[in-house]
């Protein structure tokens, strides 16, 4: 079933999510609870990234 990819002119930003996890766990030893943004500070278009996508599915058959 296909999905609409929503608002192609919005931006997000991605990140590799083994570096989240790292980070969620630092987060987690911490002595005293805060607040945390994580970010990697890059955002994508996702009209980019659906581009991206459909050219590696296209060129992997």
């Amino acid at each position: 079933m296909w999905q609409l990819p929503g608002h192609l002119g919005a931006s997000s930003d991605r990140g590799f999510v083994g570096d989240y996890v790292k980070t969620m766990w630092l987060m987690f030893q911490q002595d005293e609870q805060d607040d945390y943004v994580i970010a990697t500070g890059e955002t994508h278009k996702v009209r980019l990234v659906n581009i991206y996508m459909h050219f590696k599915v296209i060129t992997s058959v």
